[in-house]
This record gives structure tokens, sequence and C-alpha cells, in this order.
């Protein structure tokens, strides 16, 4: 048995600051999300394909949330030398579950702002480029959920303590292919805010209906800024405590999808706005 040493930290959890933040994002964004899907089948059901897709975006983003939840009830945040083998095995296998969630949750957001883009551009060099995003965004969630589940062999011991060996792929590949993710779908990201700023200006509308347009649509910008955030947190912190440097990861994988879904469904609301005005 290790000694336990002559001064031990206390035993503290920093999950409060996951947990808050992020709740604070979704009961901000989740009445946003509700006014966009009402303005869409009232008086008229008009839901489309941006609609569906954003739909199954708040649903992985809300179980990935309550899978977070868990993870942390069992002991995420705190200091490993307090977790239990059983507490440590629950919270890895909540926290594990969430990834999938995670990817397909960004993917789903991105390909709603794209179908939302595709029914308002009509050029066919924009329809060819939303295209490409859309079914980029498939493969990469795909690709990217495969690659987390099957990145170490047998699938079970990612997050059991147990004495058989499991055969994990290096290290370095994963951290390449979270930069590879990233730089994609930041890129992604650029290109759905950029969009709508070009056509925003040929409307005739008054400047600053245009500029509020505008900043609306580009706070997809935030959900990038978190994603870069993410990945040079990834690169240059880390806490020797695995269940308290995965924190700051966390949460900013988390910042990302919830900014960006709450951003989507923002352009929405200015018909909400404009019934409730009538009233």
């Amino acid at each position: 048995a290790m000694d336990a040493p002559l001064n031990p930290p206390p035993d503290d959890s920093i999950s409060p600051k996951l947990l808050i933040s992020i709740g604070i994002i979704i009961g901000t964004g989740f009445p946003i999300f509700v006014a966009r899907i009402y303005s869409r089948v009232r008086p008229h059901y008009k839901l489309s394909w941006d609609d569906y897709s954003i739909i199954l975006a708040q649903a992985c983003s809300i179980a990935g949330y309550a899978l977070i939840v868990m993870a942390c009830k069992y002991g995420l945040g705190r200091r490993g030398m307090y977790v239990s083998t059983q507490d440590n095995t629950k919270l890895w296998y909540y926290h594990f579950a969430q990834v999938p969630l995670w990817y397909c949750g960004l993917a789903f957001m991105r390909i709603s702002v794209a179908s939302l883009l595709l029914r308002l551009k009509s050029s066919r060099a924009w329809k060819s480029v939303l295209w490409v995003i859309i079914l980029s965004q498939i493969v990469l969630a795909v690709f990217a959920v495969f690659w987390t589940i099957f990145f170490c062999l047998p699938v079970p011991l990612k997050w059991q303590d147990s004495p058989v060996t499991r055969k994990c792929r290096p290290a370095k590949q994963m951290e390449n292919f979270g930069i590879a993710y990233t730089a994609i779908n930041v890129t992604v990201d650029l290109v759905l805010s950029l969009i709508p700023i070009t056509f925003v200006w040929r409307l005739r509308r008054p400047l600053l209906e245009r500029v509020v347009v505008g900043l609306l649509m580009s706070m997809g910008l935030a959900a990038t800024a978190a994603a870069v955030i993410r990945l040079s947190h990834k690169m240059f912190y880390s806490d020797p405590d695995p269940l308290r440097s995965i924190v700051m990861g966390t949460l900013w994988c988390k910042l990302e999808e919830v900014i960006g879904i709450t951003a989507a469904s923002i352009p929405y609301l200015k018909s909400v706005t404009e019934e409730v005005l009538q009233r």
C-alpha cells in the first residue's frame, strides 16, 4: 500500500466549475431552442431538416450533460487518492459514455446550420460547399465515434481497473486526431459564420437590422473560440491527477457544443419577437 502523504491535500472537488458553467448555458439556451421550435410549428407546421438536426443535437447535449453529472457524482473532479476503485470504474464509464454523444451533438448542430443556409442560398457554388460540409460532418462524426470506442481493446477495460492488459493505440495518435478534428471543425464554423454575412449585406433592410442579424448569425464564432481554447488547453495544460485534469477539457468541450446549439437557434427568434410585438 502507498504511504499516505504527511500533509494530504483536501478532499475537495472542482466539478462545480464544470456543472454550474454548463448548466447556466443550457438553462439560457433551452428556452431559446424551445422558442425556435415553437416558431416553426405555430401557426403552421413547417419543421425542416435544420429543425430535426437541432432537436437531435439538443437531445445529445442534454443526455451528455446528465452522464457528466453522474461522473461527477462518483468522483470526477476530486483527487484520485480519495476515490474508491468501484467509484473510479463508474465515473470513467459515465465519462466515456458521453463522448460519442458529444461528437454527434456537434455534428447535428453544424448540419442544422448548413441545412438552414441551404434553404436561404440559391447560388450553385454555395450549395455545393454546404453539401460538402453536411457530408463531411456525417463522416467525421461516425469516424470519431468508432475511433473513440475502439481506441483501446477490449473496450470495457477503458473504465475498469483490471489486471488484464488492454491494447491501446499510441497516445500521440489520439492527440493528432484531436488536432485534425478541431482544425476541420474550426474551418467549418468559420465558413458557416461568414456565409450569412455575405448575403445579409445585400438585404434591403435598415442598417441596424442587418448589423444585428449579422452579429446573431456570427455568434457561432463563440463556439469556435471554445474549440480553439479546448485544443490549446489539451496541448499545454496537465494536472498530474487525471480526475481533475479532465474537468477543464470536458468543460471546454461542452461549452463549444452548448454555445453552438444556442447560436444555431438565435436567428429564428426574429419571428418570435415580431409575433410578441404584434400582439
